[in-house]
C-alpha cells in the first residue's frame, strides 16, 4: 500500500497476496488500512478490536467473508514486522522517483 502523503516511509506492505490483503481488513473495512502509515500500532489495535460498523458496511464485509472464507489475521503485530522485513527491501522505483527533500 503507498499512502503519498507520508512523504518519508509511503509504502507499507499489507499482504503477502490478495487473500492476505482481504483477511487484513475483513472485520474493519479497507479504507482504515490507510491509517497503517500514520499510526502503526493504533491501527493494528483497531483491526484486532473492531469497532462498530454501520449496518451496510457490516453486511458488506459480512459477505466479502463469506465469498472468499475469511478469516481475520491472527499475530498482526509479528506477521507486519515480517512483511516489512520480507518485502520492503525489495520495492524499486524507477528513475524518475524522487523522494521528497
Amino acid at each position: 500500500m503507498t499512502v503519498p502523503m507520508m512523504f518519508d516511509n509511503p509504502n507499507i506492505i499489507v499482504g503477502e497476496n490478495l487473500s492476505e490483503f482481504l483477511c487484513l481488513g475483513c472485520e474493519v473495512g479497507y479504507f482504515a488500512l490507510e491509517q497503517l502509515a500514520y499510526d502503526i500500532k493504533q491501527t493494528i489495535q483497531s483491526i484486532m478490536n473492531p469497532g462498530p460498523l454501520d449496518n451496510d458496511q457490516a453486511e458488506l464485509l459480512r459477505l466479502i467473508r463469506e465469498e472468499f472464507d475469511l478469516q481475520p489475521i491472527t499475530q498482526i503485530n509479528y506477521r507486519f514486522e515480517v512483511l516489512q522485513r520480507t518485502y520492503i527491501p525489495l520495492l524499486t522505483f524507477s528513475k524518475r522517483y524522487k523522494k521528497p527533500s
